[in-house]
């Protein structure tokens, strides 16, 4: 049964057929999981839009960042390097930026808060349904978005989250950030 299953499970992933729905946008956590796994966060890390604890249970040296809830800092994403003194090797914000009234702006205040040479991981919806209404669901961010997004980055990989034909999210990983 193993085996059938391994053969089924190879033939989707190729294909881009589903059978059901956790094999696409339902299980994007895990994929965004998996992408911030791969790329091997280190050093001071922060965490933007911080609500379950992952990051900080698989990494050291975490501070959380949200606008809600109990995080280390709480406060607006808009005006970030204000809350910050120290600069972080990695910055980590994750399903947010779909929800920033301005994420030209927003990046610019992650890129203060970022060491030279500093990695900032994220991701976002490119193609999905509305969510996060009461707090603003604002943005779709396609590859050629993040591209200008992260242009002061001297290195952009990009990732399609899941198994669905369409690109329905998008994970990131920049470093090379050039002083501002």
């Amino acid at each position: 049964m193993a085996a059938v299953k391994a053969f089924i499970n190879a033939i989707i992933s190729k294909t881009g057929y589903q059978l059901c729905k956790a094999n696409t946008d339902g299980n994007r956590r895990a994929f965004v999981q998996k992408a911030i796994l791969d790329w091997k966060p280190n050093g001071r890390i922060l965490e933007l839009g911080a609500v379950d604890g992952w990051i900080s249970s698989h990494f050291a040296d975490v501070t959380t960042f949200n606008q809600e809830g109990t995080p280390d800092v709480k406060g607006d994403l808009h005006a970030l390097s204000s809350y910050f003194a120290e600069p972080f090797d990695t910055v980590i914000c994750t399903e947010v930026f779909e929800h920033t009234k301005d994420p030209l702006r927003a990046i610019m205040e992650i890129r203060k808060v970022l060491k030279p040479g500093g990695v900032f991981i994220g991701s976002a919806p490119c193609a999905t349904d509305l969510h996060g209404e009461e707090y603003g669901d604002y943005w779709r961010i396609t590859p050629q978005g993040w591209a200008q997004l992260l242009s002061g980055f001297s290195a952009v990989e990009m990732r399609k989250l899941g198994t669905h034909p369409a690109v329905r999210h998008i994970a990131v990983r920049a470093c090379g950030l050039a002083q501002i």
